[in-house]
């Protein structure tokens, strides 16, 4: 199982309710992609914490992962929802060791 982190924080300008906006955009055009198994979105919990907000999803192989990253539905996303909202990011794929 692969395991696609996303933290990060929106623009200044971006209010509460336009975070909860964009997960659910984010649900709606991402949880949907063939080969996500799960996905899961929202604030962090720690005030501590450098990125405000975490987005995982679980892919069944590196392939998998491939083709989401450049499946039609992600790159629309991205450009036209995601950037557009975030100041920052940081993004991790990794397998988890059992």
């Amino acid at each position: 199982m692969i395991k696609h982190v996303v933290a990060f924080n929106l623009r200044p300008e971006m209010t509460e309710a336009g975070a909860r906006e964009l997960y659910g955009r984010a649900k709606e055009m991402l949880a949907r992609v063939p080969g996500v198994r799960n996905f899961s979105v929202g604030p962090a919990i720690n005030e501590g914490s450098p990125y405000r907000y975490g987005l995982v999803m679980e892919f069944d192989s590196p392939a998998a992962l491939k083709a989401y990253l450049d499946h039609p539905q992600h790159v629309k996303f991205v450009e036209e929802q995601f950037r557009p909202a975030v100041a920052e990011r940081l993004i991790l794929d990794f397998e988890p060791v059992e």
